[in-house]
């Protein structure tokens, strides 16, 4: 995925998962080119969302061009250990938009 333009990949597990069940989501996000992506990751209950953070509170130092890193978000932070989900929504954060004069 290139998260820009509002791109987002949404992961639907098919199935509810009760936050108490897991500790975290990890993933693993790549710099690409020029790094310093704006992404945030969002939780989702029956297409209403539940909690979001942006991947800069998660990570403060930002992704490096050209490197992998790994990013967790403790769900009892996110206040989803007592709630049930089916949808992480991985999105881009920039406020950019398609056609705004500020998009390619």
């Amino acid at each position: 995925m290139e998260p820009d333009h509002g791109g987002a990949i949404h992961l639907y597990s098919g199935i509810p998962i009760v936050g108490k069940d897991y500790f975290s989501n990890e993933m693993w996000l790549h710099g690409g080119e020029s790094g310093g992506q704006q992404l945030k990751l969002a939780f989702l209950s029956g297409g209403a969302p539940v909690a979001e953070v942006h991947v800069s509170e998660l990570l403060p130092e930002g992704i490096a061009p050209g490197e992998w890193v790994k990013v967790e978000a403790s769900l009892e932070t996110l206040d989803l250990a007592d709630t049930v989900f089916d949808v992480i929504v991985i999105a881009d954060a920039s406020g950019v938009r398609p056609g705004s004069p500020l998009s390619g």
